[in-house]
């Protein structure tokens, strides 16, 4: 239900809204960055462990076309998207606004916001 006033709310101010209130109460406190890296060193180290032994010369080409191959492989999936966004992504992203829908936002009058969620409450400093 839209309201009139200084309580109605554009499409932006809500994306910016429930991406802040994702941001803030649901993301770790710290970097990740040593995890990701890691896993994705393990993960194209699986990838290419036929090619590691070949000879040096070779291996850095076989890579090569590897990589080729699956940049190609991925661009002709993406062509078949319907939306300018991933699916995978787009199921993930309705899958937070469906949980965000129980959000209740209160503006302090400034760009201050509390956020209830369910017993949760947040605070969310635009």
């Amino acid at each position: 239900m839209l309201h009139e006033g200084p309580v109605c709310c554009s499409l932006e101010f809500l994306v910016l809204l429930i991406t802040t209130c994702v941001i803030s109460c649901c993301a770790k406190i710290g970097s990740n960055c040593d995890s990701i890296d890691n896993n994705m060193c393990e993960t194209f180290n699986k990838w290419i462990v036929e090619v590691r032994f070949f000879p040096i010369v070779t291996m850095p080409e076989t890579i090569r076309r590897k990589v080729m191959v699956r940049i190609q492989q991925n661009r002709s999936k993406s062509q078949t998207w319907t939306e300018t966004v991933c699916p995978n992504i787009l199921k993930k992203l309705n899958a937070s606004i469906t949980l965000l829908g129980v959000c209740h936002a209160i503006s302090n009058g400034a760009d201050k916001f509390e956020v209830n969620h369910y017993d949760n409450r947040f605070t969310v400093d635009l």
